[in-house]
């Protein structure tokens, strides 16, 4: 994952200063290769944090300024502030971009324990889950300072918290913040006319290009600039579209997926609202965004990125990139062709063994999926009905009765034929035509993968049943209810509990690579058709050439 390149005019300087005594909390596996080093870490005192916390040692770090919409007034990182060696600490203190009327707890300009301690379970989550993962917490440092946080009828205290992470580049860090109040000022007679927000957005896109060619690297290929521009721009199209098709089937939400919580990679960032649901359903958030709906964000920032490209730097010649129309199309197909593939994956199968399957029956297996958790059957109340003015029954009230698709995908994993199916679906799906379509376009998929495989069917239903129960199981330790890991996490932050925030991540990270891991975990072999050759007692199974050229097109 690579550094962010900006000009100067997008960097404002921090004074960080060296804590005496880091505790660290938690450390990921890649912390020391990515250059972590836990005896010199810095950040800004508070007043909050014992004498003796700090050395005299200072350095001086930069803090980025980005825009978009979803930030509010604030004009980029106003808590995070970054080394000389690639690495960012969010929660370093306050900035230069913090914005002007900013809650307590945002304008501290610090973190607390057990958001930092969900940062890390959840960048963990997603890199488990997505095709282009996550942006990965290297380590969580307490300060030894703890900030009191006054909440209804009493005050608690919160350790102070850094969570160590990659800098990386955001659609954001190319786009005009327009609140922030230090953006405003004229930016004087090197560019009458212009603010200094201007100014540095129209430097920044400058140099969309350099950073498309570093963060996406092999996938674009040499050119000129229009060239990387243009190849680059649907390269994000794509990997925006198999997140959020990803993110959706996994049913983990990011629910602030704004221009500054996704990186060009289409790694996610940033995961205060992030959940774990039970299942696909429309949930009514009283913030964030809906998971039905969320696909929509990453296209409306990609939207605003070409619009703004075309007006502070490619003029005249933003005809010869990749137009608005042409990403939104491309999005959507995308977003389709992966959602069918991804909720294939949630049925059992694994990228290798679906990525050969033929587009036609993947996507009416999905339709039949998609109609089971947005139609349900209607049952009455026990409740009798009412008199109406004319002597009539007014009709009873009806609830609406949805369907659970992951209890129907556990359940439809082990059985091969359609009698056996739709017994086992019976008790869970009594719409008999939903049912039967589900069935029908289940098996048709099935008997496709058995061709190109040439497994048994006993051994492929027992694989399939085996990947649909775990792959369909609730991930309790991702819900952010009081019960789950993340409430224990505030227990343990009230506590002064430090000790045991290191274990409680590692667990819910255990769950998580384990639920959402593509390939069975219990099984050796690095695809699918490895374990399917293991669980059969095969040296290995020779798949068709169909499967082979797919195998080989995707990677």
């Amino acid at each position: 994952m690579s550094a962010l390149f900006l000009p100067n005019s997008a960097w404002v300087p921090v004074t960080t200063q060296r804590l005496r005594a880091p505790k660290i909390l938690w450390t990921g596996p890649d912390a020391e290769r990515a250059g972590f080093d836990p005896g010199s870490v810095y950040c800004c005192p508070t007043d909050y944090e014992p004498a003796g916390t700090y050395t005299d040692e200072t350095r001086l770090e930069v803090a980025d300024r980005y825009g978009g919409i979803g930030i509010g007034n604030a004009g980029g990182s106003g808590r995070c502030s970054a080394s000389s060696n690639g690495l960012q600490t969010k929660g370093v203190g306050v900035t230069p971009l913090v914005g002007p009327g900013a809650d307590k707890y945002h304008s501290s300009g610090t973190l607390m324990l057990a958001d930092a301690a969900a940062e890390a379970v959840y960048a963990g989550a997603y890199q488990a889950a997505l095709p282009f993962g996550a942006v990965p917490v290297h380590a969580l440092v307490a300060t030894g300072g703890e900030y009191v946080r006054n909440l209804d009828h009493e005050s608690q205290k919160c350790p102070r918290t850094l969570a160590i992470r990659p800098l990386v580049a955001r659609p954001a860090h190319f786009m005009r913040n327009l609140l922030h109040p230090a953006g405003r000022v004229p930016a004087g007679s090197s560019a009458p006319g212009w603010t200094v927000d201007a100014v540095r957005t129209k430097q920044a896109l400058a140099l969309l290009a350099t950073n498309l060619k570093l963060t996406l690297g092999p996938s674009i290929a040499d050119g000129d600039e229009i060239a990387v521009l243009n190849a680059g721009l649907r390269e994000v199209v794509r990997r925006f579209a198999w997140q959020c098709a990803a993110g959706f089937a996994k049913r983990l939400p990011h629910s602030t997926l704004g221009c500054s919580n996704i990186a060009l990679s289409g790694a996610y960032l940033d995961f205060g609202l992030s959940n774990f649901v039970p299942a696909y359903r429309r949930l009514m958030w009283a913030t964030g965004q809906d998971s039905w709906t969320e696909a929509q964000m990453p296209l409306n920032t990609l939207m605003t990125l070409r619009q703004q490209l075309g007006k502070y730097h490619l003029g005249k010649a933003a005809t010869d990139v990749v137009s608005p129309e042409d990403m939104a199309a491309q999005y959507a197909a995308a977003l389709k062709e992966r959602l069918a593939i991804e909720m294939a994956r949630m049925g059992g199968l694994t990228e290798d063994l679906v990525a050969g399957c033929p587009p036609e029956l993947l996507r009416a297996w999905f339709a039949a999926m998609q109609a089971i958790w947005t139609r349900g059957a209607d049952e009455r109340f026990v409740n009798p009905p009412g008199h109406m003015k004319d002597g009539g029954l007014t009709p009873a009230p009806r609830k609406r009765v949805q369907y659970d698709l992951n209890a129907v995908l556990t359940a439809a994993g082990p059985h091969g034929d359609a009698l056996a199916m739709d017994a086992a679906l019976r008790p869970l799906l009594d719409d008999g035509a939903l049912r039967h379509r589900f069935v029908t376009n289940a098996l048709a998929v099935r008997a496709w993968v058995k061709a190109e495989t040439g497994v048994p069917a006993e051994v492929l239903n027992s694989y399939l049943g085996q990947q649909a129960t775990r792959k369909n199981a609730e991930l309790d330790l991702l819900r952010r209810e009081t019960t789950s890991v993340l409430g224990q996490f505030r227990e343990l932050e009230a506590a002064g509990d430090i000790e045991r925030v290191g274990p409680e991540i590692d667990a819910a990270l255990r769950q998580a690579r384990h639920g959402l891991a593509d390939l069975c975990p219990e099984l050796p072999g690095s695809s699918g058709l490895d374990q399917l050759a293991a669980r059969a007692g095969l040296r290995e199974v020779a798949p068709s050439r169909v499967l082979l050229d797919a195998e080989t097109a995707f990677a």
